[in-house]
């Protein structure tokens, strides 16, 4: 289960879901089970290989052995983010934000939710909120620029995929959005 966190945490989730999928089968998986910690890393594991499925399975058993809390709401939305069901990772969202309003992902969350549903003044403004939290985050910075591009204000959008692209010269989405604006 080491491995699989620090697969994890350098972000390779295909050699970490593996793991864990792996590890489900053991007889030592009822025992550990229940380690919250264990539960939420693999549901974003799965998550982040497009696993939704068995995401949303992790994501339940971690919501029945603890509080529902803001990563729990945070996952499932991600989940329905990936199924394409907007409102439901919308529903999840709202759950966040009772809670806390600092969360760099749920602000880029509901960025892309309020993009999905065409409402692009609050989409740029969730996507600008995120950025306060990490300013060199590609997918923050893609976000507002596609918000800026669905704006029609493609020489700020522009200018961000730039900023992106100066990260990252080869990222195929910002090349690809910035294309489109």
């Amino acid at each position: 289960i080491g491995i699989a966190f620090s697969k994890f945490c350098k972000k390779d989730y295909v050699s970490s879901s593996k793991i864990f999928y792996d590890f489900d089968n053991t007889p030592d998986y009822q025992m550990i089970s229940t380690y919250s910690s264990l539960l939420l890393y693999s549901g974003y594991s799965f998550a982040n290989t497009h696993d939704y499925l068995s995401a949303i399975g992790k994501f339940n058993s971690y919501g029945n052995f603890n509080k529902k809390d803001d990563y729990y709401y945070l996952g499932m939305s991600l989940c329905y983010l990936g199924y394409g069901s907007y409102h439901y990772a919308k529903v999840n969202l709202d759950s966040v934000g009772k809670q806390t309003n600092n969360l760099s992902d749920y602000y880029y969350l509901q960025g892309v939710c309020k993009l999905r549903n065409d409402e692009y003044p609050e989409a740029k403004t969730f996507f600008e909120k995120a950025l306060n939290f990490d300013r060199n985050n590609l997918r923050y910075i893609n976000g507002l620029g596609a918000s800026l591009t669905a704006l029609e204000k493609f020489d700020k959008s522009i200018a961000i995929f730039n900023e992106g692209l100066k990260l990252k010269p080869e990222d195929k989405y910002l090349l690809f959005n910035k294309a489109d604006a």
